[in-house]
């Protein structure tokens, strides 16, 4: 039984490991500019999505 827990113990050691060189090598690899591209266009959405509400609570109001 000590066998398998010292194996398994291992394996996620090196899981853990392996998992958080990833996500630093990931977070390294994100360009700012790339970023900064994907936060104007979340922005643009957001704002897209605010003048559809306004537009569609206008029309709500002109149908009443």
């Amino acid at each position: 039984m000590k066998g398998w827990w010292a194996f398994i113990k291992t394996k996620i050691c090196s899981f853990s490991r392996c998992y958080k060189f990833l996500c630093q090598a990931i977070w390294i690899a994100v360009s700012p500019d790339w970023l900064q591209e994907m936060q104007v266009a979340e922005a643009e959405r957001e704002r897209r999505h605010r003048i559809w509400l306004v537009q569609d609570e206008l029309t709500a109001l002109k149908l009443t």
